[in-house]
């Protein structure tokens, strides 16, 4: 089980990893190392306005609203959508927490049926015990 739930984090994993949104890239740091070449402007390169890029701005509700659904990769890609790096987490972290909830309780149940059945020829023994030793006194 151990391989199987891994390969399906790894794939759900990379599937996301497509949607990220880039929000700053290496030039936008403060100590970016300019040299002369990128001194000078090259007509091919945009420029990006980044003046908030280093802000949460919006992307702070992301993680406050845990109950949003989790995304799906291929929906997402159809639509060509995509999403800052909360909503990857907070989709990565609620599938994790999903897939551990449902396996301890399946665990739990199938442990717990798996006593009953063991538990009925006990108790049925146990009873049968406990009836002779009264009617042998």
């Amino acid at each position: 089980m151990n391989k199987v739930l891994s390969e399906d984090f790894r794939v759900y994993l990379e599937a996301l990893e497509s949607l990220k949104l880039d929000i700053g890239v290496s030039t936008d740091v403060i100590g970016y190392d300019a040299n002369v070449v990128d001194l000078i402007p090259r007509g091919r390169e945009q420029l990006r306005n980044h003046r908030f890029m280093f802000s949460l701005g919006e992307r702070s509700n992301i993680l406050k609203e845990i109950d949003q659904p989790g995304l799906v990769p291929c929906i997402s890609e159809a639509n060509s959508l995509k999403y800052p790096y909360e909503v990857i987490f907070r989709s990565l972290q609620k599938l994790l927490m999903d897939t551990a909830s449902s396996e301890y309780v399946n665990i739990h149940l199938f442990n717990l049926s798996t006593i009953m059945v063991l538990m009925v020829p006990v108790k049925q023994n146990f009873q049968v015990y406990f009836y002779q030793s009264i009617l042998s006194r």
